[in-house]
């Protein structure tokens, strides 16, 4: 019973301790939370303390503001003060010589009226004036300026389009090296969470500056440089003075935009193709393409007896086919422009061989008054035979008139001639493909360029504007070679049929045979006689064409250069391109125990062969490419010639082949400076 008595007393002992517990640990929970709600007042406290802070710094450094803004204010105020005082000075002196002006002006206008009407009195004392009216084109020098310009402008719209395409090929090229370069941090921003927009924006930027900068640059340089090596050249025969450098917005515009839209296009598939892999992948270093076998193994008696040096060769070129596509493209294409520039050469320098010697067989043609008497006529045929007996000679008419066919004009010589026998002799008339040769028997015949202006061949018919509202169709018996202006000619019966009367003859053409030496001497003599205006010797003719199309060579030279400066810049770019993405398989070579020579013609044989491969491609594309030029570049005054000299193409093959020997000799000391432990580290 005691126990039981013990027990109970516990258990409420117990229940009594435990009601103690229950309420003890309520006043704890109910003191957290009091504690919990002063923390939370605290914080905010402090975050109003803060924000109160904050306002406060704000309005002190706003007051700092506009009390400087105040003194700013005020300073401008007196400033402007002063100014107003100034231009109240300087109004004051512009009204005092305002006045001085207008009184200088009515002085010096009463003295010109004075004068006016002094000279207005010699006017009408003169009696009836002659009015000679003659237009810029009516200069021979201007025209022939004109001429040569325009010339110049033919050329400037054609090769840069060559040229900006072969600088595309280099910055894809480029482009393309630098993206697999970049590989593995490509793929440590993509791991990293940046997107394919951020890293190809990236790139993008870097390159576009870069272009934008060296377009630039290059719009300035070139700007300056050819237009300086163009009049520097041209004033070998004009007198150039002042001059004016035009820059063109638009052409700047258009230059650098058409080398950033090149980049921009170049980076954009480069980097969409190396975001396209996962960052694992872009992460460890692009394996080596793997060889294959090539045709030429295929054929085994050349397969076998190439050396161990050639086999490789031959395998790389095609285990490589992108780099071997862009070197046969890019050397193909810098050939091709120095073919041009060579062709054009030839073909400008041979127009003045081509009219003066093979077409143009007359020593000369004197300039007669259309009204002399025949008597006078006469003297002249007898001062011709007195220096040469055997002198050949006939009269002509020559004038211009405006031929026309489906709406197109074209100004030509009509050149009628009184015995087209003796003519015939002096000028060659035939046509240039065929070599037949042509007659002024059976009609009418035109030269060359003049019937590809008009769009017409022998036998169609075109119409000749003899004066206003009179016109007249001739047809087309033959289309003659002819290089240098546009001629109708006809014999004196033609002639009658179409004009109604017969020609007035003002020229004379003749054959004497005498020497240069002698020109001076019988030029002298012939214009002593009356009724004689002028005198041309074909050979000075010949001379002065010479001249002016010389003028070009300078400018053929720097664009061939220009060709060659592109050839150099390809070929190293994919040497460069070639040696990095091998420099693991060269390393291995140089541990292997090759030499320094052995490895340099392990690799730069491939290169020699790519050059020699598209030089040989060039050649056939430069061929087309000058032809197209040559007709573009045409103006319509003048017909270039159409054959391309042998020697040119082995110049355009050897500027190849130097430029790649240059640049293998320069990348040799890049293969010597390999380091042999690249072969050794792990591509993992």
């Amino acid at each position: 019973d005691e126990g039981e008595k013990q027990y109970a007393e516990g258990l409420a002992d117990y229940e009594k301790g435990k009601r103690a517990f229950e309420d003890g640990q309520k006043q704890y929970i109910d003191a957290m939370n009091e504690y919990l709600d002063g923390l939370q007042q605290y914080n905010d406290g402090m975050a109003e303390l803060e924000k109160g802070q904050k306002e406060y710094d704000e309005g002190a450094a706003t007051l700092a503001e506009k009390r400087a803004d105040f003194e700013q204010g005020k300073l401008d105020y007196e400033s402007g003060v002063v100014e107003l005082e100034d231009a109240k000075q300087k109004y004051a002196d512009g009204l005092k010589e305002y006045e001085d002006g207008v009184e200088t002006f009515n002085r010096e206008i009463a003295d010109a009226e004075k004068e006016l009407a002094d000279a207005r009195e010699k006017i009408a004392d003169a009696g009836k004036a002659k009015w000679y009216v003659f237009l810029r084109d009516d200069n021979i020098g201007y025209a022939e300026y004109e001429s040569n310009a325009e010339r110049i402008n033919k050329i400037s719209t054609i090769f840069p389009v060559f040229f900006l395409l072969v600088a595309a090929l280099v910055c894809l090229t480029t482009m393309s090296r630098m993206v697999e370069e970049q590989r593995t941090s490509i793929g440590t921003m993509k791991a990293l969470g940046y997107t394919n927009g951020n890293i190809m924006r990236h790139y993008m930027t870097y390159a576009l500056t870069a272009a934008a900068a060296g377009g630039l640059v290059g719009a300035a340089i070139g700007l300056v440089l050819f237009p300086t090596v163009i009049i520097f050249a041209y004033s070998m025969m004009y007198n150039i003075v002042d001059i004016t450098y035009l820059y063109n917005p638009n052409n700047i515009i258009l230059s650098v935009f058409s080398m950033v839209l090149a980049i921009a296009l170049t980076v954009f598939f480069s980097c969409k193709k190396a975001l396209a892999e996962t960052p694992a992948a872009l992460m460890r270093p692009k394996a080596p393409k793997a060889g294959k076998r090539v045709l030429i193994e295929r054929i085994g008696f050349i397969w076998n007896n190439l050396s161990f040096f050639a086999k490789v060769s031959g395998r790389n070129l095609f285990r490589y086919k992108r780099r071997m596509f862009m070197t046969v493209v890019g050397i193909a294409g810098c050939t091709a422009l120095s073919l041009t520039g060579f062709g054009l050469k030839d073909s400008i320098s041979d127009i003045v061989d081509l009219q003066y010697n093979s077409i143009y067989n007359y020593s000369g043609y004197i300039a007669i008054d259309s009204e002399i008497t025949p008597s006078e006529r006469d003297e002249i045929y007898d001062a011709l035979l007195e220096c040469n007996p055997e002198t050949q000679y006939t009269s002509a008419l020559i004038k211009q008139y405006t031929v026309s066919n489906s709406g197109t004009n074209v100004s030509c010589y009509v050149t009628a001639v009184e015995d087209s026998g003796i003519f015939e002799g002096m000028v060659d008339l035939h046509e240039r493909i065929s070599r037949k040769k042509l007659t002024m028997s059976d009609g009418v015949i035109a030269t060359e360029k003049l019937a590809k202006l008009l769009g017409v061949k022998t036998g169609d018919e075109i119409t000749l504007q003899i004066s206003d509202g009179v016109n007249k169709t001739v047809r087309i018996a033959g289309i003659t070679e002819h290089y240098a202006s546009h001629y109708l000619y006809m014999s004196e019966s033609d002639y009658k049929e179409i004009f109604g009367k017969l020609p007035v003859y003002n020229m004379v053409y003749f054959t004497n045979g005498i020497t240069e030496s002698e020109n001076d001497s019988f030029s002298e003599a012939m214009l002593s006689h009356d009724g004689v205006l002028s005198v041309m010797m074909k050979s000075g003719s010949a001379s002065s064409f010479s001249d002016m199309v010389k003028i070009l060579d300078l400018v053929i030279v720097v664009l061939i250069a220009s060709a060659g400066a592109l050839a150099f810049v390809v070929l190293y770019n994919l040497s460069n391109v070639n040696i990095t993405e091998r420099i693991r398989e060269i390393a291995t070579l140089k541990v292997l125990g090759f030499y320094d020579g052995e490895v340099s013609s392990y690799v730069f044989r491939e290169n020699i062969i790519l050059s020699l491969m598209g030089g040989a491609v060039g050649l056939l594309l430069g061929v087309s490419l000058c032809q197209f030029v040559i007709q573009t570049a045409e103006i319509d005054e003048v017909m270039f010639g159409r054959n391309i000299h042998p020697l040119s193409f082995v110049y355009a093959f050897v500027i190849t082949v130097i430029f790649s020997l240059v640049v293998n000799l320069i990348m040799t000391g890049v293969l010597k400076k390999i380091s042999m432990v690249e072969s050794l580290k792990s591509v993992e």
